[in-house]
């Protein structure tokens, strides 16, 4: 599921209020693997059925031509189908990723496009992972506009004072160089600019204006005010796209398929997912009695309606 967990004050300083931001993570649970750890050890990396590992169980479908180096963070293989053409095949593991992750999987997706005629993207038993990496990666698919689903988020675990408190300093921040400086020229491969701040800033308006009349579930809103992608000018594969899923693909791994079915971008193949296609929320054990011994608990924070109507 998606995890957004309530936010501690901000610090004045620039670096703390940078650090400050936590964003919604499109996360299943603790079983996801770090991208670069998949690199580093063998045995993660030879399991096919690990949540997040860099290989799947989907055997070769073509005679492989090219394929990724042992050291590269994401596996690729270009392969010759029956009818002599060339597809690339691309696995897409989580959507758990850093600045760097996001411009390897851009190169990736570069070399793909200039030397394949279709792309089968592989993301089985995909857990999920950070909701601003995977808008950046459906940039990289983006051939039109595409429109993102809307979500009702639970109120309970948003602070009044912590919103308010948000809003003064975003609301402070008036221009695109204003808003690198506080948070960086990317999240996690997200580009910053004056409008991400304020199409968030009325995400965070919307929630405390359903929570200040007493509503414990929002109306439907975009998630962290983010309603549609632009196509990546940087990273971009314009070909077209087989998405492969199956019953262990949870949030993040549900809704990257839903916003590509929803537009018409990619076929999708195989299983129907999870549908844990919502974030949830995170108490900690410290929260409780010691006597208790519970590490943390984790309940559902928001629904995420479909383009037909259904959650």
């Amino acid at each position: 599921m998606i995890a957004e967990q309530s936010s501690s004050a901000m610090a004045e300083s620039d670096d703390d209020l940078a650090g400050g931001f936590e964003w919604p993570e499109l996360k299943y649970d603790d079983q996801q693997v770090h991208l670069e750890d998949l690199v580093e050890d063998a045995t993660v990396d030879q399991n096919p059925y690990q949540f997040g590992g860099r290989k799947s169980y989907i055997p070769a479908l073509g005679e492989i031509v090219e394929e990724a180096p042992e050291e590269s963070i994401f596996y690729w293989s270009k392969e010759m189908g029956e009818e002599g053409k060339n597809y690339g095949y691309l696995r897409l593991p989580s959507y758990d990723g850093s600045v760097s992750n996001y411009n390897a999987f851009g190169q990736t997706v570069n070399r793909l496009e200039a030397n394949t005629e279709k792309l089968i993207l592989d993301q089985n038993h995909n857990p999920g992972g950070s909701v601003l990496y995977l808008y950046a990666l459906v940039s990289l698919f983006a051939d039109i506009l595409l429109e993102f689903r809307y979500h009702q988020v639970k109120t309970v675990a948003f602070n009044v004072q912590e919103i308010e408190q948000r809003l003064t300093w975003l609301d402070a921040i008036d221009s695109d160089e204003g808003a690198k400086e506080i948070f960086g020229d990317s999240i996690q491969g997200y580009n910053v600019d004056l409008k991400f701040v304020q199409e968030y800033s009325v995400y965070l308006r919307g929630v405390l204006s359903e929570k200040l009349a007493g509503k414990e579930l929002t109306r439907a809103l975009p998630l962290v005010g983010i309603e549609k992608i632009e196509p990546n000018t940087t990273y971009h594969y314009t070909k077209p796209v087989i998405l492969l899923t199956d019953a262990l693909c949870f949030s993040g791994g549900d809704f990257f398929p839903a916003i590509m079915q929803d537009n018409d971008r990619m076929l999708l193949v195989g299983q129907n997912t999870a549908g844990a296609g919502g974030y949830v929320n995170q108490i900690e054990g410290s929260e409780f009695p010691a006597s208790i011994k519970i590490s943390s608990i984790r309940y559902t924070g928001s629904l995420a309606w479909r383009s037909n109507g259904f959650p």
